[in-house]
């Protein structure tokens, strides 16, 4: 029995939850990953996982085990990693996750750069407004937008975006300019539905004081891109970072509203693991994504 291989899978399962989930992404069958871990089993002389038809769980003993198979793999891949980037330039595989609108307008360049200063690192860029989980996805770094909640992971800052209000000068033109923030409730609000912060209010400045007006839509869109459309098609007010509407605004096919109480920002942030020890491939990225962003908020 190769132990260390029984070891991985039996961690692997315990994250995707079924052995099916583990065979399908080995490339192996479950009766194979089942009987490795069976193996483990035996060796150890204690069950880890209670079975039955439709799911399993841990043991007790299994959950202790657990415990310290992820320590040990994770201690195995740090020194692996350490003594090999003592001796290499970086390399390898790079997975990267980043909403879809800062990616359509930003990452292809900058990728095109780094790609180009670090040849031998295989990148995965992964497009999506939802949050995956970057461990059970297998994510090396997350470009956030959002208010970063306490973390088991590491985080840069990378800029704040400057929350804009916007509408086509047609819709305007029929429904009438939002001089004061509480006049948006009379007003068709499209709405970003995957952010809890302007889901269903949206926040202004008055005199030096943070007040949130509650909002109405008809439609919610979980892609800021979309969102863009439906205001340049005439359908509403929406809320969208500046650098996602200054040419819009500077070509004058939208317009921004209530300037003067809009003083919001939504931070965005680069996630990563929080080890001891981060691969070389990771650390580059990172200070070359941050060197990129310096100027990002004047955008």
């Amino acid at each position: 029995m190769d132990k260390l291989e029984s070891i991985k899978l039996f961690v692997r399962a315990t994250q995707l939850g079924s052995f099916t989930a583990v065979s399908e992404e080995k490339g192996v069958t479950q009766s194979a990953v089942s009987k490795k871990i069976a193996a483990l089993e035996k060796s150890l002389g204690f069950p880890l996982l209670h079975r039955t038809s439709r799911q399993q769980h841990l043991t007790q003993s299994g959950a202790k085990y657990l415990r310290f198979a992820e320590t040990l793999l994770q201690d195995m891949s740090e020194i692996e990693s350490e003594l090999f980037d003592e001796q290499s330039t970086p390399r390898g595989r790079l997975k990267i996750t980043a909403p879809i609108a800062f990616g359509e307008h930003y990452l292809g360049e900058l990728i095109a750069s780094f790609s180009t200063q670090y040849p031998e690192i295989q990148l995965e860029l992964e497009l999506s407004d939802s949050m995956s989980d970057i461990v059970l996805n297998d994510v090396d770094i997350a470009i956030r937008a959002n208010v970063l909640p306490d973390s088991n992971f590491k985080s840069r800052h990378l800029f704040d975006n400057q929350v804009t209000y916007v509408a086509s000068p047609d819709y305007l033109a029929r429904k009438g300019t939002p001089l004061h923030p509480q006049e948006v409730e009379h007003h068709d609000c499209l709405v970003y539905s995957l952010s809890n912060q302007y889901r269903y209010q949206w926040h202004f400045v008055e005199k030096g004081e943070s007040i949130s007006i509650p909002i109405q839509s008809n439609i919610q869109v979980n892609n800021a891109s979309v969102l863009k459309q439906l205001a340049l098609a005439d359908q509403g007010v929406v809320a969208l970072p500046h650098w996602m509407v200054s040419d819009e605004l500077a070509a004058q096919k939208l317009q921004q509203v209530l300037k003067p109480f809009t003083h919001s920002v939504l931070p965005m942030y680069l996630l990563y693991k929080n080890t001891p020890y981060v691969p070389s491939r990771i650390r580059v990225f990172i200070d070359f994504l941050v060197e990129q962003m310096e100027d990002f908020s004047a955008r």
